[in-house]
């Protein structure tokens, strides 16, 4: 019989989903523990990545491998053969799931222990009294956070743009329109001018809809006629692309999964301080990117 208490596929995705970005972490810290790992060695490397963190150094295979050491390189080998998940709520919640099923049967153990050592009835019921309490306190559920108001730090929302198009900072916002309404007008018009106002640095417009000698016209009319800009350097600053959308989510048996080319598409991507899209979908697939 399949013991229902552990899924080492599913372990192994987590820690090489960490391992190849990092910044998971800030995401699912509070809700993975090393009790979430059935494997030691699992456990261990989780530890390694925790630590690495905390250290504030990279997390890397040699770093890694320094801290398990290198008798076990071959099984963080294997991990880093699994593809890396952005979205690991689903896993995650199946490998507390399974830890919890494991404290329960070491709590039955216990208590079964303690029958076979002709402990007295109300020994019995202290005991079980005793675990359940240490073991709800320690698996307790939290499905959101909660904060008491008076220890937050209240902050403004901040801008770019805001004399012209407010859009919140380190946000993802939405601009929706019907077909042929200016959008792709727009959006060119907000970078040319977030960039004269030094807000950001770098812009890239991913205008799959309009071929690139449509834009470029575009945006010199903006560029002279509309805003009357003459500094080039504007125009060193924003980069476009006409390329067909991707699809980066795919169904898989049942769950989604992240095509590799998502984080070749990121790392691209690195270098600018605001992304736009402008694309729409032109087909029935059933697919998710």
């Amino acid at each position: 019989m399949q013991d229902q208490t552990f899924n080492l596929n599913i372990e192994m995705s987590v820690l090489s989903s960490l391992i190849f970005e990092p910044a998971l972490l800030q995401k699912y810290n509070n809700k993975i523990a090393l009790d979430s790992f059935y494997l030691p060695l699992n456990r261990k490397i989780f530890k390694a990545i925790l630590d690495l963190h905390k250290e504030q150094r990279p997390i890397d295979e040699m770093l890694i491998r320094e801290k398990i050491g290198i008798e076990n390189e071959e099984v963080l080998l294997q991990i880093l053969t699994y593809n890396p998940i952005v979205n690991l709520d689903s896993y995650i919640e199946i490998l507390n799931d399974y830890s919890i099923k494991r404290a329960v049967n070491s709590l039955i153990l216990n208590v079964g222990k303690d029958i076979n050592d002709n402990k007295s009835g109300a020994e019995l019921q202290a005991r079980i009294g005793h675990l359940s309490e240490e073991f709800a306190n320690k698996y307790k559920t939290e499905i959101f956070e909660i904060d008491n108001i008076n220890k937050i730090e209240g902050k403004e929302t901040e801008f770019i743009c805001s004399s012209w198009l407010p859009i919140p900072k380190r946000t993802v916002s939405i601009i929706t329109a019907p077909g042929g309404t200016g959008k792709s007008w727009l959006v060119l018009q907000f970078a040319m001018r977030v960039i004269k106002e030094k807000e950001i640095s770098k812009a890239f417009l991913w205008l799959s809809e309009d071929p690139k000698e449509i834009t470029k016209n575009r945006f010199n009319k903006i560029y002279k006629e509309i805003l009357g800009y003459s500094d080039e350097w504007i125009k060193e600053r924003i980069d476009i692309s006409d390329s067909p959308t991707i699809q980066f989510l795919y169904e898989e048996q049942r769950r989604v999964e992240v095509s590799q080319h998502f984080y070749t598409f990121k790392a691209m991507l690195d270098k600018y301080d605001l992304i736009i899209f402008n694309t729409l979908a032109k087909n029935n697939r059933k697919s998710m990117g």
